[in-house]
């Protein structure tokens, strides 16, 4: 009756330090799944900024071409001014 218990004991012991590999394996296998996920997730949120950034890029070029146009229309006006007022001065 001593040999089952001794058995059992041993038997213990060996199952703890493999439950405890397993468990381990498993947390890391979440942890990496967990980080994986969150790359994506990253990801997925850097291509959206890029996007917005073009987008802007975009926004800022036409304001940039039209504010130059503006300019220019308004040199032309005041060109045009200066040339009617020494003409009839």
């Amino acid at each position: 009756m001593c040999v089952v218990p001794q058995w059992l004991a041993a038997n213990q012991q060996t199952q703890q330090p493999y439950s405890y590999l397993i468990e381990t394996v498993r947390q890391r296998d979440t942890q990496i799944n967990t980080l994986k996920e969150r790359l994506s997730s990253l990801q997925d949120e850097v291509s959206s900024l890029r996007e917005e950034r073009t987008a802007l890029q975009q926004v800022n070029n036409n304001m940039a071409a039209g504010l130059e146009r503006l300019l220019n229309h308004r040199e032309v006006r005041i060109k045009t001014m200066l040339f009617l007022f020494n003409v009839n001065v």
